[in-house]
């Protein structure tokens, strides 16, 4: 099962594109002169300010989100709900932990995901329960991240990790949003409320409840027991044989 990591654009890029205000401004002026406008260079400079200017939008230290995915159906232009997704995650800034919770249901075949990344001790584990069979993988996080200087980033223009697109009304919408972008992953703010109210993924959308909410974690909210070694390795040795398998019939189709 893939596992869809949401926000990890945030956590992982270095170098996403920004928009200047010389760029900006250079836009703004060339539609000016192509309508004849006799506006002056300070007008255009306001235009772009009013296209770009970066909101600040409300994106807590210490957060969790509840959220349903759903799929664009692009000849519809609507979105429809996406296998029962459903998603939960924890972003403690404090502890430089975030914590993953994915539970599908699609053809009443329940399946769920988790997975915590501790950041300071370099630790990641992730369960994979899907019915009978039980997966579950450890491994040590080799990148230095800093979960709070990335969170805290985001409302910072030129922070090079995030871009703001401007207001955008997408067309499986009825309504604006403040629109930012983080490599493939773009995220829509409600303009009224500041509050994060969609996820994209590609085709997938995440629809957040109550927006990011505010929360002091403890430790009891990231407690995932370690991997069965034992039990691990048995589990290892059975895929592999049946990859095996699999692979020699299919020589002989």
């Amino acid at each position: 099962m893939k596992t869809i990591v949401c926000l990890s654009a945030l956590l992982l890029v270095s170098n996403a594109k920004q928009f200047s205000l010389t760029e900006r401004v250079s836009s703004a002026f060339n539609k000016l002169i192509a309508r004849k406008s006799l506006q002056s260079v300070s007008t255009a400079i306001a235009i772009a300010e009013e296209d770009h200017s970066w909101p600040k939008v409300k994106v807590p230290l210490n957060f969790e989100l509840n959220a349903n995915a759903y799929h664009l159906d692009e000849t519809n232009s609507t979105l429809l709900p996406y296998k029962e997704m459903h998603m939960q995650m924890k972003v403690d800034t404090d502890s430089n932990r975030v914590y993953q919770h994915l539970i599908f249901g699609a053809s009443g075949n329940l399946k769920e995901q988790e997975s915590l990344e501790d950041f300071t001790t370099h630790h990641y584990i992730e369960k994979t329960n899907m019915g009978p069979l039980k997966i579950c993988k450890e491994r040590k996080i080799p990148a230095e991240i800093n979960v709070k200087t990335v969170i805290q980033k985001f409302n910072q223009e030129n922070n090079n990790i995030t871009s703001y697109l401007g207001k955008q009304m997408p067309a499986w919408a009825q309504c604006e949003f403040h629109v930012f972008q983080a490599v493939d992953e773009h995220y829509y703010f409600c303009p009224k409320t500041l509050e994060l109210k969609y996820l994209q993924q590609g085709n997938i959308f995440f629809k957040i409840e109550n927006g990011l909410v505010e929360k002091t974690f403890t430790n009891a909210d990231f407690n995932m027991t370690k991997c069965n070694a034992l039990v691990q390795t048995f589990l290892d040795v059975a895929m592999k044989r049946h990859q095996t398998m699999l692979e020699q019939f299919m020589l002989f189709q």
